[in-house]
């Protein structure tokens, strides 16, 4: 049955498309499904790394995503019906369905590759702070007792997003009618009229907007001192720099997850051009904030790599399940992801390997922070670092990335 509804559909929709409409509107459908596949790719994959998924993960599942369904027919037909768009958009839509449709398992097949290349032309920093944010995200899941305080700020905060955007739909709607009203009754000129009703809707919904933009960093505080948790008083805080990174990040979070809605809701009642340079001028500063912290997180980086290297160093004879240095450099350094010990054998097949060759971030998401070696130490390794017999790496990531990390170094099926 499955095979005979998916058959009739496919056909269906085979049969909706018209050669001659097609050959006349090649260049649109063309543009439009590289707006499509772009678009989707972008729109799934930065959500999906910002929930802790990864860049491998994330990559694939907006390269799987990138194709339109018959729910764009319906659409086009209703803006075909009601005027709102030319006739042509209706075949142009099931063609770009169709095409969509058919590059997406050339999509799926390319994910790795082009995952791993994108994981290869990231900077350096970048790379650190990517594949340590998973491990973030892991310890935001724990349970803890900031967890209920965060609760009431998301109520809070959906509240404040709620009447914001409730002015703003009463003020687009009577904006008119308050011009009006200041132009017969209190003798104002157009041009003052309205300067003087969009500051009394600037000024109704500037609490709101006060609120979400202090909410939102409430949160991003209260997250951030759960998953990377303040040192005691009159000591110094050693996991400032990383934490501060995933403020800004669960900041950039909590944009992407109240800004695309309050911009939908903006759009239909605004101009387009002021509520686009608004929201884009906010997500640019949350862009430069976030590169300004993890440009500060790689220097916290390299110095925990000199104390990994020493403690592992140290710890070469001891048995790696026992885990008493990973707890104590975890304890030491916080937010390094809980580092984990793995000690190369001889028949390892990373023997004689590079990092770069291995591929080990982009197919794990996993990265090496240091390798103790005698009788020196490689700190922070690039990917040109040779691996040898008796390294011991210190890998950083999320539970799953490790432990396929592992089953890669010691040659086991992942």
């Amino acid at each position: 049955m499955r095979d005979l509804f998916a058959a009739v559909f496919f056909v269906s929709v085979g049969m909706l498309i018209d050669p001659a409409l097609v050959r006349a509107n090649w260049i649109p459908i063309l543009v439009l499904s590289g707006v499509v596949v772009a678009g989707r790719m972008i729109g799934v994959s930065i959500p999906a790394f910002l929930t802790g998924a990864g860049v491998r993960t994330s990559i694939a599942a907006s390269m799987s995503l990138s194709q339109i369904g018959e729910f764009s027919f319906l659409i086009a037909q209703l803006g075909v019906s009601t005027g709102a768009v030319r006739d042509f958009l209706y075949p142009v839509a099931v063609s770009v369905s169709a095409v969509t449709a058919l590059t997406t398992p050339w999509m799926i097949r390319a994910s790795g590759p082009f995952s791993a290349w994108v994981d290869r032309k990231l900077p350096h920093a970048l790379q650190t702070f990517v594949a340590l944010y998973g491990s973030w995200i892991d310890g935001l899941r724990a349970p803890g007792p900031r967890r209920t305080r965060a609760q009431r700020i998301v109520r809070l905060l959906l509240v404040d997003a709620a009447l914001g955007a409730a002015v703003v739909f009463l003020a687009s709607r009577f904006f008119a009618d308050a011009v009006i009203w200041l132009r017969t009754r209190a003798g104002l000129g157009a041009i003052a009229a309205e300067i003087v009703a969009m500051a009394v809707a600037i000024a109704l919904s500037a609490p709101f907007l006060v609120g979400i933009v202090r909410l939102v960093g409430a949160l991003a505080l209260a997250l951030a001192t759960q998953a990377l948790p303040e040192g005691a008083p009159g000591r110094v805080d050693l996991a400032a720099a990383p934490r501060r990174a995933l403020i800004v990040s669960l900041q950039l979070v909590a944009a992407v997850a109240l800004g695309l809605p309050l911009f939908a809701v903006a759009r239909a009642f605004l101009p387009m051009g002021p509520t686009l340079i608004l929201f884009a001028a906010a997500f640019l500063f949350l862009g430069v904030r976030l590169w300004l912290s993890v440009t500060q997180l790689q220097g916290h980086v390299r110095a925990g790599a000199q104390v990994l290297a020493a403690a592992f160093s140290q710890a070469r004879g001891a048995p790696p399940a026992d885990g008493d240095t990973e707890r104590q450099v975890a304890q030491v350094l916080p937010g390094l992801g809980s580092p984990v010990r793995f000690t190369l054998s001889a028949g390892s097949p990373a023997v004689g390997r590079t990092l770069a060759s291995l591929n080990l971030r982009g197919a794990t998401g996993a990265t090496v922070l240091a390798i103790a070696r005698d009788p020196e130490g490689v700190l922070v390794p690039t990917g040109h670092e040779e691996l040898r017999v008796d390294d011991v790496l210190a890998l950083a990531g999320t539970h799953e990335a490790v432990d396929a990390a592992r089953a890669i170094l010691s040659g086991q099926p992942s």
